[in-house]
This record gives structure tokens, sequence and C-alpha cells, in this order.
């Protein structure tokens, strides 16, 4: 501190040291204010990357939420055809684990439907199974006929 002071203070009447050049040595000095032209440009680039990141989002949003429908594709192709769904069961299962994991339970979601089309009835049944992360689907005459060919 005593060779900064040498080279830059000086001594005032009372004694104290003060700066030669106290502006030189301010590094917490105002900046100037942006020009006109500089401040439309830091809006468009604040402006696109506002829009860029709402994009992404509502892209990352839509892929998270894209395999989320509660009817599988068989359900909905009869859907498109005009049939109806007049019913739904919804059960959980816990069903005993496929080999090498055994002894951990699987969990099994059955969605059970009953769809319409004038005076025809037909029964689809949907599973989730959580150990092979697969949907499955039957669709019959009867609920029995639809759980059999589910079984095969």
């Amino acid at each position: 501190m005593v060779n900064f002071c040498v080279q830059n203070c000086k001594k005032d009447t009372t004694g104290t040291r003060r700066l030669i050049n106290p502006g030189k040595f301010n590094y917490f000095r105002q900046k100037h204010p942006l020009t006109d032209k500089e401040g439309m440009l830091m809006k468009k680039k604040l402006l696109i990357t506002t829009f860029c990141m709402l994009f992404s989002g509502l892209c990352n949003w839509y892929l998270l939420h894209a395999n989320t429908a509660p009817l599988h594709a068989e359900v909905i192709e009869l859907k498109r055809q005009g049939w109806k769904v007049t019913e739904i069961h919804s059960s959980v299962e816990a069903r005993p684990g496929i080999k090498p994991y055994q002894n951990l339970k699987r969990v099994v979601q059955v969605v059970k439907y009953r769809l319409n089309k004038g005076t025809e009835v037909l029964f689809c049944v949907v599973e989730y199974d959580s150990q092979w992360d697969t949907i499955r689907e039957s669709c019959a005459d009867s609920l029995q006929q639809a759980e059999k060919k589910l079984r095969q």
C-alpha cells in the first residue's frame, strides 16, 4: 500500500492521503447508456431467445405427452370406424415376475372396453405389462374370447 500511495497519493493539509486522479482507479463507475440502435438489437436478441425457449419447451411437452393416450391403436381405429365406447373398466393386477425376475411382482394394468356400433357389440381388452414395458390388446365378440386371445 505504501508503494501505491507514493506514486498515486498526496497528503492534504490534515495529513490524510488522497488519490491524485480518483477517476483513474474507480472501477465501479457507471457505463454509458445504450444507444437506440444497441437497445433495439438487445430487444431483438431477447425476443428471439424467448421464442426459441418457448418453442423448445412446447416440443418437449408434446413429446412427453405423445404416448399417453388412454386408448391403444386398435381401439382408436375402431373408434374411427364409427364404434362408440360405452363402458370402460380399469384394474391393476399384481402378477409373479418372469425369469430372471421371478422374485419381483410385476404390475399389469388391464383396461376392458365395451364398444357399440348400431346393434353390434365388441369387447376389447388392453394390458400394459410393467416388466416387459409392452401394451397388448385383443378384441372379440365376448369378453371371455378377448381375454383368451390375449393370453395366447
